[in-house]
């Protein structure tokens, strides 16, 4: 009789539980891990969290909706830079402030939310009965959130 022995989360690998402790990506090697992270991201010195150094100046935005994300692309060195934001799976427009230095889009589902260029301070603007597939803005308002994305 041959007996079947059930597998547990070590034989699984180093990435089953809580993805390794990796922000993005989890490259199991054995009994241990390696993080990686996606486009437009690099390793931060703790070898699990993911960051993005924003451009400042002379940029262009990128939605990408097949991957969800957004990136900032340099007009100067064409170095990529990804946003950290939550919430783009259906994203149909977005835009840059300047003067609140936010990120701002509007998606499918009548939503509108924005996020530093830096990735931090996610928040939804509205939320509306109708589809937003432009957006403009007058600088001179405030911006008012409805709720913190965490």
């Amino acid at each position: 009789m041959t007996r079947v022995r059930q597998r547990t989360h070590a034989d699984i690998g180093p990435c089953y539980n809580l993805n390794g402790g990796c922000e993005q990506i989890c490259l199991s090697t054995g009994k241990s891990n390696i993080c990686e992270c996606v486009f437009g991201f690099k390793l931060a010195p703790n070898g699990k969290s993911c960051v993005s150094n924003p451009v400042k100046d002379n940029f262009m935005l990128i939605g990408d909706k097949t991957h969800n994300d957004i990136y900032q692309i340099s007009l100067i060195d064409e170095t990529i830079q990804g946003i950290n934001a939550k919430g783009l799976d259906s994203m149909a427009a977005l835009i840059y402030s300047p003067v609140h230095d936010l990120v701002i889009w509007s998606t499918f589902e009548s939503q509108i939310s924005f996020v530093h260029l830096n990735g931090t301070g996610q928040q939804i603007l509205g939320e509306y009965h109708a589809i937003i597939s432009d957006i403009n803005i007058e600088e001179s308002l405030p911006c008012h959130a409805k709720e913190t994305i965490q």
